[in-house]
């Protein structure tokens, strides 16, 4: 390429065309009409583009999405995925470690990671005593496995800051979305490691959800940050 010859850049996303034509036919079973095909990074990416002001748009941010099987860890950089990768460290793997650890059942398991997680036991309480053995038990045990996914995270940040000068690659904040960042404690965890400010994103800030019951501490927002991406879309799009 020539100097002064316009550049464009591109990132390229291919999957095997089997797992495209089975979401499809479940779609068309329940009486939709897909019109779109995205890809989870980059529906949280535009759940975070609607979501944010403009002045933090020129910002650098890194999301990381943990979901059932997958973790998205995206780098956005003033608006633009900077880094896109994904890793196989997520909630399956914290549940079945912890099912195989405490010898209990599925349901048990994902019960003790979303509602003990990762913290520090707390003083005993007569109304909600969740601290003793079990709670001490789940806490190591996630801090080990969990431990691996932050590594993840660090790599990615590490390479990132390989593509440039350090002083213009900073990452200004890290948001945490997807089912398992319910997981009690682990925006402190992921924080302590990566010395980043770290939240939980919430793809309502900017949205009215209708009766959805946003305002409610138990409403588990983190989780939507897909499906509010995907939302964003509309047939004919040539941009995501």
């Amino acid at each position: 390429m020539e100097d002064g010859e316009q550049k464009m850049e591109t990132l390229v996303v291919a999957t095997k065309k089997e797992i495209i034509q089975q979401r499809i036919e479940i779609l068309v079973e329940a009486g939709l009409i897909p019109v779109i095909i995205d890809v989870d990074s980059f529906a949280v990416e535009n759940a975070i583009s609607i979501n944010l002001s403009e002045e933090d748009l020129r910002k650098t941010f890194l999301v990381v999405n943990c979901g059932v099987q997958t973790t998205n860890i995206i780098i956005i950089e003033k608006g633009k995925s900077r880094v896109v990768r994904d890793v196989f460290i997520a909630g399956e793997t914290f549940t079945k470690m912890l099912q195989r650890n405490l010898q209990t059942n599925w349901t048990q398991a994902e019960e003790n990671k979303i509602k003990y997680g990762i913290s520090e036991p707390a003083a005993p309480s007569s109304e909600d005593d969740v601290s003793g053995p079990l709670q001490q038990q789940v806490a190591s045990l996630l801090s080990a496995s969990v431990k691996e996914l932050v590594s993840e995270i660090q790599r990615s940040i590490d390479y990132y800051q390989t593509q440039g000068a350090a002083s213009d690659k900073h990452i200004d904040r890290i948001f945490l979305c997807g089912g398992t960042m319910l997981m009690k404690g682990i925006a402190g965890y992921v924080e302590s490691r990566i010395k980043l400010p770290v939240t939980i994103f919430n793809p309502f800030t900017k949205i009215a959800p209708g009766n959805t019951p946003v305002s409610d501490p138990e409403f588990t927002f983190a989780q939507y940050a897909v499906a509010v991406g995907l939302a964003t879309r509309s047939k004919g799009d040539t941009e995501k």
